[in-house]
């Protein structure tokens, strides 16, 4: 007579084999994540760094309208270089909003009351594209076919996207853009093929 598995042995290999396979899972996961770690650790010294020429392209005036004193300069993705080769900060909410360009020319107006005013005179020029916002410590980066760019914070927030979230971005055509800015969100039912 052969012995029959009780119904409580049965239930437990399956349980069992439930629970292997998902520690197999995990540990893939874990190594997945890993690897991915250490890629975004050799990528990321590659980003492209501010360019010099921007300080170059910093042209402009400088000059006083009543009480008022006028800077025009460029942007560098976060702040304003200006014609007098001063940084000015760029309200990162402003920058988000506007979707400003780096490169573009922007005139600051610094009122009586030491307020400072931005305008942008110029957009810089740029190619459109799609990425996916990646995350490398403090700093959001998006990757694109185009390649890697920082991301102001701000600007991530400004659309309510998350790392892992695709975005339509633009991309300067300046020598070696460091930044990109968002377009938008792509939802995720668009389904648009991965960079």
């Amino acid at each position: 007579m052969r012995h029959m598995p009780s119904k409580t042995s049965s239930h437990t290999d399956a349980l069992n084999n439930s629970l292997q396979a998902l520690q197999e899972l995990i540990n893939n996961a874990e190594k997945s994540l890993c690897h991915a770690k250490n890629l975004i650790g050799h990528l990321a010294p590659k980003l492209p760094k501010k360019s010099a020429l921007l300080e170059e392209e910093a042209s402009g005036h400088v000059y006083k309208h009543g009480v008022d004193q006028v800077i025009e300069g460029v942007f560098d993705g976060q702040c304003m270089i200006g014609a007098d080769k001063k940084t000015y900060p760029v309200p990162a909410n402003y920058a988000s909003k506007s979707k400003i360009v780096e490169g573009s020319k922007l005139k600051c107006t610094i009122k009586g009351d030491g307020s400072l005013q931005y305008k942008i005179i110029k957009e810089g020029a740029f190619i459109t594209s799609t990425g996916t916002i990646i995350r490398d410590g403090d700093h959001f980066i998006v990757v694109s076919q185009d390649g890697m760019y920082q991301l102001l914070p701000a600007s991530v927030t400004y659309i309510q996207a998350k790392v892992g979230d695709r975005v339509a971005i633009r991309i300067p055509k300046s020598d070696k853009p460091s930044y990109a800015t968002i377009e938008a969100r792509i939802p995720a039912e668009v389904g648009l093929a991965v960079a």
